[in-house]
């Protein structure tokens, strides 16, 4: 199955629009997907461009969307949420804005421990290291909570 180059306004806009529906993407993302389909790489920066001028797109946004994700739901370091942020293309000026402090990350490390604490009562401090390393725990955060576990 060979890749042509589609092309037509109408049917770059309708497909971007389509992505959209299902979840907030970045620019860098939408372009990539929009290529992946087929489309001509110029074409689809410009209909992201428009897409972005209407306010259909927004990095800060998106950006602020992932980081409450991140933080609340799933629970991720600082580490994470940032390589999270990369992996769906946030401009890293944007990723860099993010502050994290380490009380907050103590209390994320303490909520994530409470909610596991069935799975890791056995373990011991270096498998919960590596746990916690895994989640985006930077190691001083690492060691506070391992000390104040014991």
């Amino acid at each position: 199955m060979s890749k042509d180059i589609k092309t037509g306004a109408a049917s770059i806009k309708s497909c971007a629009l389509r992505l959209l529906s299902y979840r907030a993407r970045s620019e860098t993302e939408l372009v990539n997907r929009l290529c992946l389909k087929g489309f001509d790489k110029e074409e689809a920066q410009k209909t992201v461009e428009y897409l972005k001028e209407i306010g259909l797109i927004n990095d800060r946004e998106l950006a602020g969307s992932i980081l409450r994700y991140c933080t609340e739901s799933r629970i991720m370091g600082s580490a994470s949420t940032r390589a999270y942020m990369r992996k769906r293309g946030v401009p890293e000026e944007l990723i860099r804005e993010i502050k994290f402090n380490d009380e907050d990350e103590l209390q994320k490390g303490r909520k994530l421990l409470q909610a596991k604490q069935r799975y890791l009562k056995d373990y011991d401090s270096n498998k919960l290291y590596r746990f916690l390393q895994r989640r985006g725990f930077s190691s001083d955060v690492i060691k506070k909570l391992i000390t104040d576990d014991k």
